[in-house]
């Protein structure tokens, strides 16, 4: 696997409509993929609830959660994040918010995060 060197690395490779596959190395060496997705023009966030449980898609603005309702569908996105592990996704107003609220800025500077290659 191809280390993601940058967060700038990330943008291009995520611009790509279906996003990039990528795997965060866990502490103890396991893997935890991922799909994320840049939006250089920002979307709407997910703002009701989705698929045939009902899933909520978490929608973070910096730091802070934002509830579905008035406030959310006020909001626009530049990150969406699929974690493969926990079958959710999450969405990220911007860069700040996908480092306080996922791993993948941290797993970047640590040499971490890799691309997933197709065979």
């Amino acid at each position: 696997m191809k280390p993601i060197e940058s967060i700038n690395q990330l943008k291009r490779l995520a611009s790509h409509p279906d996003g990039v596959e990528v795997s965060v190395r866990l502490n103890n060496g396991a893997m935890s993929g991922k799909t994320v997705k840049y939006f250089e023009t920002p979307q709407p966030a997910t703002n009701e609830a989705w698929g045939p449980d009902k899933m909520v898609t978490d929608v973070f603005w910096g730091k802070d959660y934002m509830p579905m309702g008035a406030c959310r569908s006020q909001l626009n996105v530049h990150w969406s994040v699929w974690h493969d592990s926990s079958e959710s996704e999450s969405e990220h107003t911007n860069d700040l918010s996908l480092y306080h609220r996922t791993f993948i800025v941290r797993a970047i500077g640590a040499g971490s995060l890799f691309l997933v290659e197709e065979n």
